[in-house]
């Protein structure tokens, strides 16, 4: 994907500065300068670690999946259009995949999280989640 591309993807207030992006050496996907990808990780053509977000060991961010927020990815896969936002954290070679949203607190370990939203029941409740078909879950 292209720069131009990437600023179309993901369209922030501000704009985007080519500046600060760099195509990880490891599959060419755009990581923001702000992030920390491992050189021992995979960030494919079209997907995107931006924000404060950390990808480390053997993960694999493929497809258009998006890590972002201050989320954290070790030895895992996220793939499809997956989302993993905010102070998530998927661990132990964990999957997430398909249109699935994974945010919050939610921690993910040695599951595969296919569809739908992990959202917070209640708006202060952290530890508890439920699996949501719905992508307009609470927020």
């Amino acid at each position: 994907m292209k720069f131009t591309d990437l600023a179309r993807k993901i369209e922030p207030a501000g704009g985007l500065h080519a500046t600060d992006w760099a195509q990880h050496p490891n599959g060419g996907g755009w990581v923001e300068k702000t992030s920390f990808v491992a050189p021992t990780a995979f960030v494919g053509p079209e997907a995107i670690v931006m924000e404060k977000a950390q990808v480390l060991g053997s993960s694999r961010i493929e497809g258009n999946a998006t890590v972002g927020g201050n989320a954290f990815v070790e030895d895992s896969t996220i793939s499809g259009s997956a989302r993993v936002t905010e102070m998530a954290r998927i661990l132990g070679r964990s999957t997430v995949r398909g249109k699935a949203s994974v945010r919050g607190y939610a921690v993910i370990l040695g599951k595969t999280v296919d569809a739908g939203e992990l959202a917070p029941i209640g708006n202060k409740d952290w530890a508890l989640w439920r699996k949501s078909t719905n992508s307009s879950a609470q927020r």
